[in-house]
């Protein structure tokens, strides 16, 4: 959600939706993935936000789904190669993936619970919405986001 400070200008650039991955020859996934075989898999998590609901918690709306913690990273872009060298699986955005797909090794998956799309917002200080610099600046991360 975006801020709503006098003093911060926002835009909602796209929306994003999770995906699962795994290595590509993984043992036990292969075509599909059901929430059962999610659960039952070792997973690459990222550091919680909060104390009270990690990530994946916050974008599953507070439900929380009890994963078995094999590896933390800081990152998602951690998280590819680390996935690709075990049986690991990890959720991620899905333009991510689709940006590293050809790097590693890794099928993708829908995530096999609903979730809402997840906006992605730009902000910046009000007090430089009429800067031509920073104007051009927005424009070119607009691009960037519509071209992947």
């Amino acid at each position: 959600m975006p801020l709503t400070q006098d003093y911060i200008c926002t835009e909602q650039l796209a929306q994003e939706r999770l995906v699962v991955i795994a290595r590509g020859d993984h043992p036990r996934i292969n075509g599909g993935l059901s929430l059962d075989q999610y659960i039952a898999e070792e997973h690459v998590f990222l550091p919680p936000r909060s104390r009270e609901r990690s990530q994946l918690e916050q974008a599953l709306g507070g439900k929380s789904l009890l994963r078995k913690k094999a590896a933390q990273v800081q990152s998602f872009s951690s998280m590819l190669p680390v996935v690709a060298a075990t049986d690991y699986l990890a959720v991620m955005p899905s333009r991510m993936q689709e940006v590293f797909a050809g790097t590693f090794d890794i099928q993708c998956f829908d995530f096999p619970l609903p979730t809402d799309p997840i906006p992605i917002w730009m902000m910046w200080p009000a007090a430089l919405d009429g800067d031509a610099a920073q104007q051009w600046f927005r424009a070119q991360l607009r691009h960037l986001v519509d071209t992947l």
